[in-house]
């Protein structure tokens, strides 16, 4: 029932391969922009570069000095 509804559906992760995910996918579909999904979910810090560097502004050698002590 929630496979022929879309409720549920396998999709092909980057990092995880065939995953089978729930979420509302029968909701506001639209045939010119399909929904979409990228990844089920990230590995913890693979947006650290992002936060610390764009968003915090950190210079990336202070972050790569983090990473080689492991402090992230």
């Amino acid at each position: 029932h929630f496979r022929e509804r879309g409720t549920i559906r396998w999709i092909e992760d980057p990092i995880f391969g065939d995953v089978l995910v729930h979420g509302g996918f029968s909701v506001g579909l639209l045939s010119e922009t399909p929904r979409r999904v990228r990844w089920v979910w990230r590995p913890v810090g693979a947006d650290n570069v992002r936060v610390y560097h764009e968003l915090l502004g950190y210079p990336i050698s202070q972050i790569k000095e983090w990473y080689d002590k492991g402090i992230i």
